[in-house]
């Protein structure tokens, strides 16, 4: 069992390793490998793990979008200063009690996952393709589903790495 870091402590730098082909690394020189450490009931974060503009900064060499959806969150994970991030594709489709243990299982015990509720129970209507609201949603605020199809399985994949749970209502 790994313990917590102190009040103003932070995870060690990642180690610098030769990169394997496709593989994504932290960024070993990254500026945030210098920052201050930040008291551990502030947990910095970001929306996403995959933008690939953090080249050097989050991540060693260039990768595409997809390659940082797939395999950039350990390497996120690994830079100190970010303990948290947001799992923003839970809007569009609850995920499995699996799914929340394979991303659980990429990150550290310290850090947290920010997990958005589906929209299946946040939109007031059911949308097309093209996001124009249909007709009214049947499910809106439901408990009993939200429960089911969003808590239960983000709580029991996600266990301590659980953050908070975002239900975001889109404007009435």
């Amino acid at each position: 069992m790994s313990r917590q870091p102190g009040l103003f402590e932070q995870a060690a730098p990642p180690e610098r390793v030769r990169p394997v082909r496709g593989e994504v690394r932290p960024a070993a020189d990254s500026p945030l490998l210098h920052a201050p450490a930040l008291p551990t009931s502030i947990r910095l974060g970001t929306s996403s793990w995959s933008f690939p503009g953090w080249r050097g900064l989050v991540y060693e060499g260039v990768h595409p979008q997809t390659a940082l959806s797939k395999k950039g969150l350990a390497a996120y994970a690994q830079i100190p200063m970010l303990r948290t991030v947001s799992l923003d594709r839970t809007f569009y489709a609850p995920l499995t009690t699996v799914e929340y243990a394979r991303y659980a299982g990429q990150v550290p015990d310290h850090f947290r996952f920010v997990v958005k509720a589906p929209a299946l129970v946040c939109d007031a209507v059911t949308r097309d393709e093209q996001g124009r609201g249909r007709v009214p949603n049947p499910h809106f605020l439901d408990p009993g589903l939200a429960a089911r199809e969003f808590v239960v399985p983000c709580l029991e994949g996600l266990e301590g790495k659980a953050g908070p749970l975002v239900f975001q209502v889109s404007p009435l």
